[in-house]
């Protein structure tokens, strides 16, 4: 690639300051992107550029946030560097994680056919291991528990740790935490199994613990770039901070006004704190905005600046002033949805899509009137975070007959599909053969597959059937392609018969062609690709990676609504004790979340912003008086037009 080539090819359509955040590549760089600036563009063409400077691609590492953002960076630097881009480590933090331990997980005692558990597969072990511990569910329910334990991994916490980390409380509750979380951490080493803070947990483990290791992937990594530095947690952090070396380039693109995950862990302090962690370093500002409209831009600027934590960037528009923010002061929530339906109307009727529409809210109970609503209007709408493809029941039994096959270790996926199809291998006797299997250190299918032949009565017959069709399942997985083992799954198992017989039945078989269709795909899409990366790649899928479609309102809340734009946004709900949310009211980092929040939503919007707010609304039941958010004095009122019912 020429010096005439990088001219024309990287900086063509980069305004002064993209130009310099990519070509500043000889000190730590921070760049602050305000909403709609470009910095995807910013990150690409500093990877290419990197590359047209002699860097080896094997030598840069570019980590974001969702899979959705990765894959759209591999593409964008396919498009500019060909296939030199293949040796690029590129992908979110979970899945450079999953990577590093798939290559060296035999140091922390893993085999590499470790299967990643899902909320759903958590839960069902801490009541296991609840039940072990004669912990009453009644009394300290398992979803309270594993809060607790997914909050003390996020801040790389042990069992050990966990009561010190909760300031030596040693209330009941707490201590029975304390005894879930040393079992559960056990069952899963014994099972061969991460939650998903393990995969995070677990490689900064590999990196702290293994000095071999850490000093070559120092050695590699000498070209680092994060996305959305603002959302890192500790172990993010600290992992980021392990990879560095004296010698590392370090480039953070994130902004400080749009930190809004605090909630699950995210530590604005730091991308505040950056100057301090790599001294010499280099600050870009992106504030060109390519998105919105300048009194939408202006609105959100007078707004955000009220946080202390903002580092004071003021948004220029590029594509005009535009119009004033509407807001609707409605009666209550029927009157407030009615108002959207109508104005949504009226935008089809003028030739907008459907899906240049969304309607955001801070919390999802929000959304049923709208639903009802909608309905009665003929509006159709999809909603962003309800039950997604990869959690469906009929899914989940295929996905448990995958990772049985891969890693027979995995009691979950044993207990999830014994009985799928109906086998009449008892509940009673699962709890036996579990128990075993605590008792011994072994797999349950390993006390199946060890205990087969004496057994008597009916389990006689149907016991070595069920481990006979595991196994060849375990030999599918290794010998063929994704593809074959599906086929041979649903032919032998009798899945699609048994869905056939259900009163859904038919949903149920469509959306289990569909995940054979996925396995194709993504099988014609990756040489060599085995069960145990296909299961890798969907167990990394989140709400940030759902498709919008072409005809419908996308529905959803504001924390969703990160990282999209739509040229007509409603933004509903701006109440006290809702937008702000009461939980934040108390403490002023949370209330600044909270105007971060809305902030988020106010910038996502390109043509025009809607606001609106209920003088009454009925929550759970109770009718409650509403106020107007505090945020909404805090836009200049010259930038609002108020329209009442």
């Amino acid at each position: 690639m020429t010096e005439r080539m990088i001219e024309n090819d990287l900086f063509d359509n980069l305004n002064p300051e993209q130009i310099e955040a990519v070509k500043t590549i000889d000190k730590p760089v921070l760049v602050l992107a305000g909403a709609g600036s470009g910095k995807t563009r910013v990150l690409t063409r500093r990877i290419a550029y990197l590359i047209s400077r002699g860097i080896s691609p094997w030598n840069i590492l570019a980590v974001t946030f969702t899979n959705k953002a990765a894959n759209e960076m591999k593409t964008r630097v396919f498009e500019l560097v060909g296939d030199s881009a293949r040796n690029l480590w590129i992908g979110t933090f979970h899945s450079i994680c999953l990577r590093l331990l798939r290559q060296n997980c035999g140091k922390l005692g893993y085999e590499n056919n470790f299967v990643i558990y899902d909320s759903g597969d958590q839960l069902s072990l801490i009541k296991e291991c609840m039940k072990e511990s004669n912990i009453d569910a009644k009394v300290f329910t398992p979803k309270e528990i594993q809060n607790e334990i997914e909050g003390a991994k996020t801040y790389n916490i042990t069992p050990d740790e966990f009561l010190g980390y909760r300031d030596g409380n040693h209330s009941s509750f707490l201590r029975a935490c304390e005894k879930v979380y040393f079992l559960y951490n056990n069952k899963l080493k014994q099972r061969n199994a991460m939650d998903f803070n393990d995969i995070l947990v677990n490689g900064l483990r590999l990196l702290t613990e293994n000095s071999d290791v850490l000093e070559y992937y120092r050695k590699k990594f000498s070209y680092i770039l994060i996305d959305e530095y603002q959302d890192t947690n500790e172990v993010q952090y600290r992992l980021i901070k392990s990879l560095c070396s004296q010698n590392t380039n370090i480039c953070a693109v994130g902004d400080e006004d749009q930190a809004i995950y605090g909630w699950r862990g995210a530590d604005i302090r730091n991308i505040l704190n950056f100057e301090h962690d790599f001294p010499g370093y280099h600050e870009v500002r992106l504030e060109t905005n390519y998105r919105s409209t300048g009194k939408i831009l202006s609105a959100a600027s007078e707004m955000i600046k009220n946080n202390r934590t903002s580092k004071g960037k003021y948004l220029k528009a590029v594509n005009g002033e535009g119009e004033n923010i509407l807001c609707f002061h409605a009666q209550d929530a029927y009157d407030e949805a009615h108002f959207i339906a109508r104005e949504i109307s009226s935008l089809i009727r003028r030739g907008m899509d459907y899906s240049n529409i969304a309607v955001f809210y801070r919390v999802n109970w929000l959304s049923r009137v709208f639903e009802t609503v909608f309905k009665e209007y003929g509006i159709p709408y999809k909603i962003i975070g309800g039950l997604r493809f990869y959690e469906r029941r009929e899914i989940k039994d295929l996905m448990a007959y995958i990772r049985i096959a891969v890693n027979r270790a995995d009691d979950a996926a044993f207990e999830r599909i014994v009985n799928v199809p109906k086998r009449g291998i008892g509940k009673t006797s699962v709890e036996k053969f579990k128990a075993m299997a605590f008792s011994e250190e072994l797999s349950v299918m390993d006390v199946l597959e060890k205990n087969q032949h004496s057994l008597s009565g009916a389990l006689k017959k149907k016991i070595p059937d069920f481990v006979n069709t595991v196994k060849n399942l375990e030999n599918l997985a290794l010998n063929e392609k994704p593809s074959a083992f599906m086929e041979y799954l649903l032919k032998e198992t009798g899945l699609i018969d048994f869905y056939h017989m259900e009163e859904d039945g038919n949903y149920r078989i469509e959306n289990i062609k569909e995940f054979v269709s996925a396995v194709r795909e993504y099988e014609n899409n990756n040489t060599d690709a085995t069960l145990a990366d296909f299961l890798q790649t969907i167990s990394l899928y989140s709400d940030s990676d759902e498709e919008t479609e072409s005809g419908e309102v996308v529905m959803m809340t504001l924390h969703n609504a990160k990282g999209l734009e739509f040229p007509y946004v409603f933004i509903t709900g701006i109440e006290e004790e809702i937008l702000p949310h009461s939980r934040s009211l108390d403490e002023e980092s949370e209330l600044e979340e909270e105007r971060r929040l809305f902030y988020v939503g106010i910038t996502r919007g390109m043509k025009k912003v809607y606001f609106s707010f209920t003088y009454a609304r009925n929550i759970f039941g109770n009718i409650k008086y509403s106020r107007p958010s505090r945020f909404l004095s805090e836009i200049p009122q010259s930038l609002i037009t108020f329209y009442n019912s």
